[in-house]
């Protein structure tokens, strides 16, 4: 993949996470779609670390502070869940990569994607557009306590 190919692909990430928290669902997740379409499950690995690095900037935005990893710090997420014993296998990905991501942890991102790949068709597009969906929904949080302070960036929010 050339610069310029990877620079294509990073601007999409970028339009699709500015679509997402905007309110244009649609948008959004025909971007993810042009780019699930067009890009090998290899290449889709960097998409999704792209789309989980823009959730790790969202909850150091959030939160403030950042997990000192060599100091043995390290993000944790805690699910909520509504009484349903049956939990979501995209969410769960979701949720586990972008924690994952967020530590710095490259090897358990990669081991994750792989197990996720492994499930096939349907598992892998709705982990996909779960870990899309969890980061746009930290980007939301994150947009409506800027409006809130009068804080407005590139893309009106983030």
């Amino acid at each position: 993949m050339t610069p310029e190919q990877e620079k294509e692909i990073g601007d999409k990430i970028y339009s699709m996470m500015e679509a997402g928290i905007s309110g244009d669902d649609t948008g959004a997740a025909c971007i993810l779609e042009e780019l699930g379409g067009s890009l090998s499950p290899q290449e889709m690995y960097g998409v999704c670390c792209g789309v989980a690095s823009a959730g790790k900037h969202f909850i150091e935005t959030l939160y403030g502070a950042v997990a000192d990893i060599d100091e043995g710090d390290m993000w944790c997420l805690q699910k909520e869940h509504s009484g349903d014993t049956q939990s979501d296998p995209a969410e769960d990905f979701a949720a586990r990569f972008l924690i994952t991501v967020a530590n710095d942890d490259q090897d358990m991102a990669l081991a994750l994607y792989a197990a996720m790949l492994k499930g096939g068709g349907v598992q892998y597009v709705d982990s996909v557009c779960a870990l899309v969906a969890a980061t746009v929904s930290l980007g939301r949080t994150v947009s409506t306590k800027n409006k809130k302070k009068g804080v407005y960036r590139r893309g009106n929010d983030f």
